[in-house]
């Protein structure tokens, strides 16, 4: 489709093989195909990719469909009316959004969760797409009715009527937000989901031994990793308090460099830099080898276990959204009611 536009690009501009007006309808209608082939063609190939591929497709399928809607639209307005052509030639500075998603998907394709990023777009469209049909089935007549009966301008009440359609329609988007996460990211709403009953569960545990049990049996049922381990402080070493997967871990010093590198640490420390730019403190090292995610729990601020987790079985990265959740877990446990991690 690509290659054909080119005749009809020439004729717009020299008359030549084809009229002017040929050209030009011809040249954005083509065009306005050859996106939408590509839109096509990307998302029929996105299921047979491996989780970091179709990670890094999504910022490709994100990049462009943000620069493909703005000139397949003016195309297609601009083939059926050639007086709308320079509204269709502005339309092509979206294409530059293209390339930069392309530069983010291969280097840093874990540098924001793409998953909310495409949520958030999908609810904030449905709004955008709630507004344009309120604002054309509704706005015009109500706001003459209204404007007749309290003697104001038209237009003004045009604008009170949609700043009023926008207060209203802009809180109702929270609820239906979570419905367009379980609908096309299963993953991550059931990821959300069930840190979230966990962190109902671990309130509830009065025992600190059986809220290290949940802990870490909740962090392998949420996140799928290779192997999660907590480590407690017991007598000078660091000890497993659980261990989940097939790998067998022993006791680590507590005066090891790297167990005190976790002393200043309070948040989630990702180790696994895939996607995006090597964190200072992967310098540090970790305690266990391998691990992707290391979880300092700080009861009291004082540093008495840690969680270290393994890379997903899925072989997918962590997010910011899944160190959120663990900050939020590792936060739950550490403030636990009766609870306490000690020395």
């Amino acid at each position: 489709i690509f290659a054909i536009v080119g005749p009809f690009v020439a004729s717009s501009r020299f008359g030549s093989p084809f009229s002017s007006d040929i050209g030009e309808s011809g040249a954005f209608g083509l065009m306005a195909m050859a996106f939408a082939t590509v839109v096509v063609v990307m998302t029929r190939n996105y299921p047979g990719a491996d989780p970091i591929g179709r990670r890094q497709l999504r910022w490709v399928l994100l990049g462009f469909y943000l620069a493909a809607i703005p000139p397949m639209a003016g195309s297609a307005l601009a083939a059926l009316d050639l007086r709308l052509t320079p509204i269709a030639n502005l339309t092509l500075a979206a294409t530059a959004i293209f390339p930069l998603s392309i530069l983010v998907a291969v280097v840093r394709y874990n540098l924001f969760d793409i998953d909310r990023l495409i949520s958030g777009a999908a609810s904030y469209s449905i709004l955008v797409l709630l507004l344009a049909l309120g604002g054309e089935l509704f706005l015009e007549p109500l706001s003459a009715r209204a404007a007749a009966s309290v003697g104001i301008d038209p237009a003004a009440g045009q604008v009170t009527f949609v700043v009023l359609l926008a207060a209203i329609l802009i809180p109702v988007q929270r609820t239906w937000r979570p419905l367009v996460d379980q609908i096309f990211f299963r993953e991550g709403h059931r990821l959300e989901r069930t840190v979230e009953e966990l962190l109902a569960e671990i309130a509830q545990i009065p025992d600190e031994a059986s809220a290290m049990q949940r802990t870490g049996a909740g962090i392998d049922r949420a996140f799928r990793p290779e192997f999660c381990t907590i480590y407690e402080a017991r007598r000078g070493v660091f000890e497993p308090a659980f261990v989940a997967g097939s790998r067998s871990f022993s006791a680590i010093a507590a005066d090891s460099d790297a167990v005190r590198a976790l002393e200043t640490k309070v948040a989630p420390i990702r180790l696994d830099s895939r996607g995006t730019a090597p964190p200072a403190a992967h310098q540090t090292g970790s305690p266990i080898d391998g691990a992707a995610v290391v979880v300092p729990l700080r009861p009291n601020g004082a540093p008495t276990a840690f969680v270290a987790i393994g890379p997903k079985r899925s072989g997918d990265v962590y997010t910011s959204t899944d160190l959120s959740l663990l900050s939020a877990l590792a936060h739950a446990v550490s403030t636990r009611p009766g609870g306490g991690l000690s020395l």
